[in-house]
């Protein structure tokens, strides 16, 4: 977000969040805790007026006592625009039981606001007028003893969060009160039974008189004492420091489990009950309060006798001797649960603290009328700003409202009807995209009601995006092993015509002519092939260690010849530029590809860049696809300023036979080509394009260590003879396997035929000699060429062997020292691989 909400310590309005959140509670229990400290009556009332106006946020507060016995409220304290420092009120109002608000309040003890007091017969008006008021009794055991006050100038100011508010306030002033008036009246008490006392020892002379009444007195002390839900005792500490317990009430018991008498007998056993983790501050308190003295007041861990814990607090007053020694009066309670609740939210407030800061998911908790109550760190962090910054508002206020309204309708669905919601959300703002599924539920209290929604909302652009890149991937791999099935039985076709072409070819007279195009249109249909199964992945690679660099220069002369003067080339390569590993001839083929299809987008001429750089890709680069390993590539980059193209025709730019231009202008396999190749070679083509802008392909190869290899030389077109060699021809297809046989021929080779493994075995056993066997890989047979061939290394180790395949796929499955001859192949191919075979040491 652009603006920082100010912060106040707590602002509750009529439309605020409960003061059960996070806020409010830290607040209320910051209020209770301080409230432990106040030792009278008239502190109290102060206390609480400046707390309710300081840090909840009402424009004023007064305080009423209740006079039971006169029937009147009197105004105690009083903070707001009156009396705004807390100063000593001068004339305190003095209002009747039941007369105004006020005093109908304090006559049925039931909380009340009015929205418009203009229209309340009751209002008695104030030299500050006001148009709204709120009012909340205080009581102790159900018998009011006192009002608090609130008014506003501004006509329905307040609501139930608010009363809520007030009444928590009112409820912990009154717990307060009730222990101030209890320890005054214990106070009180003592002094008059001291003043009786005397007054009894100066009425009565005789001694049994005095022992009567001394007996009567402490029977009372104890039946008052028995009474009291807590622990009430007296200490006498001489001048000396020594401290004896003079009186220990038996309900000591009940938050000890130990007896009375056995505290006054042995003091001891009551101080080593206290928790050692406390003992140091409880010190601490014991001498800051007998160095006055004044009231000790303390809190802390104590033992039972069973060794279990449980939370005491301590009050006590001195009274000093006449002897120099100090007694001292006192009461201990057991307020476990209270801490126990106390700890109870402050771990619920921990807990919610770290969801929200740690929550893999935005997380938002709402108030019933679409507030924002609390927002995770993750939510804050994506506007730069603070999670305190966007309680209060609404979601409209965060994002725009088209998508605001989504969420914002959903939330009040929730609230209406009660039911969890689930939805996908699409959001569309600053030029970005997200999917997203968004979750909510109602936010209940205690008793069931819903007071707000807790949206959840998990990111799935990254799946999103994952579920497509798989998609593209499974369509162009179901084109792939389509392609590749479909090779194997093409190039056994055109394994046919090229080989009885090429047999014809001899006695072909003037027809060669027509023979020779023959055997060209099945060079070209092979060559067709091979783009298929390059996209596929499933072309024959021979990949060398090779410097892109030296590469592009060899071609920049060709590429100058092939685009035609009206295109400039530049290349320029990194300086220290990796060795790439990668098959030779298909990056040709790669350059070539893109070079042309770099020309057909620059019609009338233009700029076409061919570059090469280092590149190192980590797991997280967006670079980096699927099948590829994190770690150093060499990028090929051809860069043209043509026409681009428009987004849905660049995402379609590698799909085999898909192409934009003309019918009989170009196949639709050169980008699929080289996407292909890449693929298979460990890499991955990126391609970038905008219409008017050009476009530029991207091309990663696998960096290689090594010295480049030297590029191989075009192979010769002479035919080898056989020198008496007998050849073993293993070929299910009888198309193909006659015209092998009537090449193999051709050459002088002794020629036998076999149309499975079976046969070929028993062919091997009864023949005294074969030097060779020529062999397809797949067989209709039950068993396949590569079967055959370990058949012969293991029972026939002096026959060489040749693997003849139409379906590149199969070349995976060679040992490094098998021959490969691929379909279709012609009469020169033929006989080199099989001199170069019969002569392999």
């Amino acid at each position: 977000m652009n603006e920082n909400r100010p912060h106040t310590s707590l602002v509750v309005d009529r439309d605020s969040e409960s003061y059960a959140s996070p806020n409010h509670l830290k607040t209320i229990n910051d209020f209770a805790l301080r409230l432990m400290s106040i030792g009278s009556k008239e502190e109290l009332f102060w206390y609480v007026a400046r707390e309710v106006v300081a840090k909840l946020g009402f424009q004023d507060c007064v305080v009423y006592d209740l006079d039971q016995s006169q029937g009147l409220l009197l105004q105690a304290a009083a903070i707001g625009p009156k009396n705004p420092q807390g100063e000593v009120i001068a004339n305190a109002l003095r209002i009747p039981v039941g007369q105004g608000v006020t005093g109908h309040v304090a006559k049925t003890g039931q909380s009340c606001i009015i929205k418009d007091l203009r229209q309340d017969a009751r209002y008695i008006p104030d030299l500050e007028p006001a148009l709204s008021e709120i009012c909340v009794a205080l009581a102790i055991d159900g018998v009011t003893v006192g009002v608090i006050d609130c008014e506003d100038p501004r006509a329905d100011h307040f609501g139930p969060a608010h009363l809520e508010v007030l009444n928590t306030v009112a409820a912990m002033t009154s717990a307060k009160l009730k222990l101030l008036l209890e320890a005054g009246a214990l106070e009180e008490q003592n002094r008059s039974y001291g003043e009786l006392i005397e007054d009894l020892k100066a009425e009565v002379g005789a001694r049994k008189q005095a022992e009567t009444a001394l007996a009567a007195l402490e029977k009372r002390l104890t039946d008052i004492a028995s009474n009291i839900p807590g622990m009430v005792y007296q200490t006498l500490v001489d001048a000396d420091g020594r401290l004896t317990f003079s009186y220990v009430s038996p309900t000591v018991r009940d938050i000890a489990g130990l007896s009375a008498s056995d505290i006054i007998a042995n003091p001891d056993v009551w101080f080593r009950l206290i928790h050692p983790a406390d003992r140091a501050e409880r010190e601490v308190a014991v001498r800051r309060a007998s160095d006055g003295p004044r009231p000790y007041r303390w809190e802390g861990r104590m033992r039972r006798a069973d060794g279990g814990v449980w939370w005491s607090r301590v009050s006590s007053v001195p009274t000093p001797q006449e002897d120099g020694s100090t007694l001292w009066n006192g009461l201990v309670l057991d307020v476990t649960e209270q801490r126990e609740a106390e700890e109870a939210v402050r771990t619920r407030n921990t807990w919610l603290r770290a969801i929200l800061e740690n929550a893999p998911v935005e997380i938002v908790l709402k108030n019933r009328d679409g507030k924002i109550m609390a927002i995770s760190k993750n939510v804050a962090d994506e506007f730069g700003s603070d999670t305190q910054d966007f309680v209060g508002y609404v979601t409209s206020d965060i994002i725009p409202l088209p998508v605001a309204q989504v969420y914002m309708a959903a939330d009040r669905k929730v609230v209406e009807t009660g039911e969890p919601i689930q939805q996908s959300v699409v959001e569309e703002w600053e030029g970005y995209t997200r999917h997203l599924l968004n979750q909510k539920f109602p936010l209940r209290n205690g008793g069931g009601e819903i007071i707000g929604v807790c949206s959840i909302t998990s990111d799935l652009s990254q799946l999103k995006e994952a579920e497509e890149k798989l998609h593209h991937a499974q369509k162009l791999e179901a084109v792939g092993q389509l392609t590749g099935g479909i090779a194997h039985d093409v190039n056994n076709l055109l394994a046919v015509i090229q080989g009885n072409a090429d047999l014809m070819l001899d006695d072909s007279g003037e027809s060669g002519v027509y023979l020779e195009s023959i055997i060209q249109a099945t060079t070209r249909g092979a060559e067709l092939t091979q783009r298929l199964l390059a996209f596929s992945r499933q072309q024959p690679l021979q990949p060398k260690i090779l410097s892109l660099a030296d590469l592009v220069h060899m071609m920049t002369p060709l590429l100058n010849r092939t685009l035609g003067p009206s295109i400039s080339i530049k290349t320029t390569s990194s300086a220290e530029l990796w060795q790439a590993i990668a098959d030779p001839g298909q990056v040709e083929n790669v350059i070539l590809n893109l070079a042309l299809n770099a020309r057909d987008a620059m019609p009338d001429g233009g700029d076409l860049s061919i570059s090469c750089a280092n590149i190192r890709l980590e797991s997280e680069d967006r670079d980096l696809d699927e099948g590829m390993e994190p770690g150093d590539y060499v990028v090929l980059q051809v860069r043209d300023s043509g026409c681009g193209m428009p987004p849905e025709v660049s995402a379609r730019a590698f799909e085999p036979f898909f192409t934009t231009k003309q019918v009989g202008q170009g196949s639709g396999l050169g980008l699929s080509t080289v996407y292909g190749f890449a693929k298979q070679s460990g890499g991955r083509t990126v391609i970038e394009s905008m219409p008017g802008e050009g476009t530029s392909v991207r091309v990663y190869l696998p960096r290689a260590e090594g010295v480049p290899e030297i590029q191989r030389q075009p192979e010769g077109s002479e035919q080898p003879a056989a020198k008496g060699e007998t050849i073993l021809l293993v070929e299910d297809d009888p198309n193909v396997r006659t015209m092998v046989r009537k090449l193999l021929l051709g050459l002088s080779y002794s020629v036998l035929t076999a149309d499975g493994v079976d046969k070929a075995l028993k062919i091997l056993g009864e023949t005294e000699r074969v030097d060779l066997v020529l062999t397809d890989i797949l067989l209709k047979d039950s068993r396949s060429g590569l079967e055959l061939a370990a058949d012969i290394d293991r029972d026939f180790p002096a026959t060489k062997v040749i693997l003849m395949s139409g379906y590149p796929a199969d070349d995976s499955r060679l040992r490094p020292d098998q021959i490969l001859l691929p379909k279709p192949f012609q009469r020169s191919q033929l006989a080199r691989i099989l001199r170069q075979a019969l002569t392999r040491q």
